[in-house]
């Protein structure tokens, strides 16, 4: 049996400018320590939720690459990462 949902609707983020998922990404791998390498490791994935997050509705994707081609940068983001990795 399912029951009434009376609580109001969580409220949708909203990007205003895209420098803010871009500096996002760039503190990204600042959230390390060996020390506590699992730790670090969910705080990183905790942040990449939030970023996912923040580009999930269509409005603040347009937002996004309205200021800077974000999938353009995205993806040379990450193949600076994984080249840093290796």
């Amino acid at each position: 049996m399912s029951t009434l949902n009376l609580a109001p609707p969580s409220p949708e983020i909203v990007v205003v400018h895209s420098g803010v998922v871009v500096s996002m990404l760039h503190l990204l791998p600042a959230i390390h320590s060996s020390e506590h390498s699992q730790f670090s490791m969910s705080l990183q994935m905790f942040a990449a939720e939030i970023i996912r997050s923040l580009v999930r509705s269509e409005r603040n994707q347009q937002v996004s690459c309205r200021y800077i081609n974000l999938t353009i940068y995205l993806l040379t983001f990450l193949l600076l990462m994984m080249v840093e990795a290796l």
